[in-house]
């Protein structure tokens, strides 16, 4: 005697679980199993998934009381391999945040070429959207408004956005996924979670949303949860996630350590895998970090790379003027004293050679009035850590302690 294999439509149709489905959404329940049966009648690969994965995502589509339709892009039930993963569009995030009745607006939107005024690490940005040059996206912002007065935008540029996608999907890294498919669609989403979980009122309805987000839901009743498409515990901007984990930083040109990284590797001194088991490092700038480099490749086979402009050995320096013929009237003034005159020449001639001294720059650390400014403009992505370093010295402690996320209150 066989056993029927169990599939979707089958398990739908059983008395528990249409009443588990009732229970949480009365008499629009029938309607919303219809509609996830159908979903998967039309995805060969999310067909081929575990049934009960995909009945704990749709629970929990149930749970926030979320529509599963691509349509109107509230909420997505994504294959990966043999299980089904519960998805969040950006439109969820703006829906869960009104029932709140806290909010005045919310939304987000792509920046293009043009409509950024300025920037300030502190206070922000400042957009004008008539300014449009051209069609060149180059970021997305989110914006919300309480009824209390409280407002904040949080802007992120598109390669901030790619390096976020990186990290956070395996999917992106492989070249196919939402990240890949519909960027914008992600990236509004990943700006406007970002901008909610840093900074707005979460309802419990907003915590479990941003927990259960790109992961495969267990069990929904426990909120058990594992995250598939990503190697970081959840994505970024994840409530459950430790407070203090430090993130990994982004390698790529305008980090400050980006020339180290690529003199080590071409050097031999360290691998790729080596550099990516510290750093996000995408594969565009996996390839500018690899990339031979003249100057470099000599200094690794042991040949000393060219200085045109240092001196031919045989060539002799002419000698250095004396003090009298570059400052005679100075030294006339020491009354003609050899030694005040001999270091009176020292002095002369460290002018001439030495470069100026850099204007050192002033402390930002726990103690400095401008901390607590500074990190909140970091977290709520209006600057970053080389910005800040333009302006103030920072230690790679204090510079660690700027992004991680205050911890929550209980």
């Amino acid at each position: 005697m066989t056993t029927k294999a169990l599939t979707v439509k089958s398990l739908f149709a059983k008395d528990e679980v249409k009443k588990k489905f009732n229970e949480m959404l009365g008499k629009r329940s029938a309607a919303f199993m219809t509609s996830v049966v159908q979903i998967v009648s039309q995805s060969e690969n999310l067909a081929k998934c575990e049934p009960m994965s995909i009945f704990n995502a749709a629970a929990m589509a149930a749970t926030l009381d979320l529509p599963i339709n691509s349509q109107l892009g509230f909420a997505y039930i994504l294959p990966y391999r043999d299980k089904a993963s519960f998805q969040l569009g950006y439109r969820a995030y703006i829906q869960l945040a009104q029932r709140t009745g806290q909010f005045k607006t919310i939304s987000a939107t792509p920046v293009y070429e043009g409509q950024i005024v300025s920037e300030n690490p502190l206070t922000g940005f400042e957009f004008d959207w008539s300014a449009k040059k051209s069609e060149t996206l180059i970021g997305f912002a989110a914006y919300f408004e309480l009824l209390n007065g409280f407002q904040k935008t949080l802007y992120m540029t598109r390669k901030e956005l790619e390096d976020h996608g990186m990290k956070y999907s395996k999917t992106f890294r492989k070249g196919f996924g939402l990240w890949k498919t519909d960027f914008e669609a992600m990236a509004s989403k990943t700006v406007l979670k970002l901008l909610l979980s840093k900074f707005a009122p979460l309802s419990i309805e907003m915590q479990q949303a941003v927990i259960v987000d790109q992961a495969v839901i267990n069990d929904h009743e426990t909120q058990d949860i594992t995250y598939v498409d990503n190697d970081n515990g959840g994505d970024a901007g994840s409530i459950e996630a430790a407070p203090d984990k430090k993130e990994k930083p982004v390698m790529n040109p305008e980090y400050s350590g980006w020339e180290k990284a690529r003199t080590a590797y071409l050097k031999g001194n360290v691998t790729v895998d080596d550099i990516r088991g510290n750093y996000i490092l995408s594969e565009e700038d996996e390839k500018l970090l690899t990339a031979p480099e003249e100057a470099v490749t000599e200094e690794v086979k042991g040949e000393a790379p060219a200085e045109p402009e240092s001196p031919k050995p045989e060539e002799k320096k002419a000698p250095a003027k004396t003090v009298d013929e570059i400052k005679p009237a100075t030294i006339l003034d020491t009354e003609g004293k050899p030694k005040e005159a001999k270091e009176k020449e020292e002095e002369i001639v460290a002018e001439k050679v030495e470069p100026e001294a850099e204007v050192a720059l002033p402390t930002l650390n726990e103690k400095h009035e401008k901390w607590e400014s500074a990190r909140n403009a970091i977290l709520g992505g209006h600057t970053s850590i080389e910005a800040i370093r333009k302006q103030y010295t920072v230690s790679d402690e204090d510079a660690l302690k700027l992004e991680v996320p205050p911890i929550p209150k209980s």
